[in-house]
């Protein structure tokens, strides 16, 4: 069973999506493969825990605005989470050592956050960033699916299903960042402050979770996309674009896609373009 944002990497680089959807080489059935598990208790050298600290703030901000408010409410929880930034910004100026997650104390549970995160220094400049990337997600409210009637909201959904990429099936597991059940409409929404050259494998990340909830519920309708801390809507990874990839991979032995990015955590290891700083 392969973690979903690991395999996700795949359409980055069609090498790696060969490798991963051949069966030879699937990950020992469990919750998570290994380096799923790897990713989210350990940090890597392109990935440093003040980023990741960063992105789950983001993250849960988000979660907690769409799960704890109503339709009816919604604004007024949006302003009282804009109002914390603002004072966390605040605080954060008068620490010359910076401000941690949980000396700001956070309106969302702290538990939402591992321990490292909860106690990682952030400068006044990272809670500015964190504010102003917030302050975007205003103009969403009265947008769908943000803005819409009759769904309920919830975070970390799980999902366990056996999906088809190129053709070929995989069981895959994952949380849904939000995810709104709307009756008939199924929603999904992948949060992300990521680096750019990590939004194609967020846009296939969408996919995998679109995949899985069409599977469970095939007379509703899904409907996914990733929003990132730039303000921008990105439509999931198509079923033609992951054909496509996966053939270039097939076809070209040496269609390697190498760099820091691509390769981390990658199982390949044999890879001969394998990227190592």
């Amino acid at each position: 069973m392969y973690g979903i944002s690991e395999l996700s990497k795949g359409i980055q680089c069609p090498a790696r999506l060969v490798f991963y959807l051949n069966e030879n080489n699937y990950p020992p059935r469990d919750k998570r493969s290994s380096s799923e598990k790897s990713n989210s208790s350990n940090l890597t050298k392109d990935t440093s825990l003040d980023a990741k600290t960063k992105g789950k703030i983001f993250e849960s901000a988000i979660q907690y605005l769409m799960v704890k408010s109503t339709l009816s409410n919604r604004k007024s929880f949006y302003s009282e989470i804009y109002q914390w930034f603002l004072s966390t910004v605040k605080k954060s100026g008068n620490n010359s050592g910076g401000l941690s997650l949980k000396e700001s104390e956070p309106i969302w549970p702290l538990k939402w956050m591992e321990e490292k995160m909860q106690n990682q220094i952030l400068t006044k400049k990272d809670w500015f960033d964190l504010k102003n990337d917030f302050k975007k997600v205003k103009m969403l409210l009265e947008k769908d699916p943000w803005g819409a009637e009759g769904i309920e909201w919830f975070r970390e959904e799980p999902v366990e299903e056996i999906v088809t990429i190129a053709g070929i099936k995989v069981q895959v597991c994952g949380s849904i960042d939000i995810y709104g059940n709307g009756g008939n409409i199924r929603h999904i929404i992948e949060l992300k402050k990521t680096n750019p050259n990590a939004l194609r494998a967020a846009q296939a990340q969408a996919s995998l979770y679109v995949k899985a909830i069409e599977k469970q519920y095939p007379d509703n309708s899904t409907i996914g996309f990733v929003y990132h801390s730039h303000g921008k809507k990105l439509d999931p990874i198509k079923d033609e674009e992951w054909e496509d990839v996966y053939r270039i991979g097939e076809e070209n032995i040496e269609s390697y896609i190498s760099n820091k990015y691509n390769c981390q955590n990658c199982r390949n290891l044999k890879c001969p373009e394998r990227f190592i700083e």
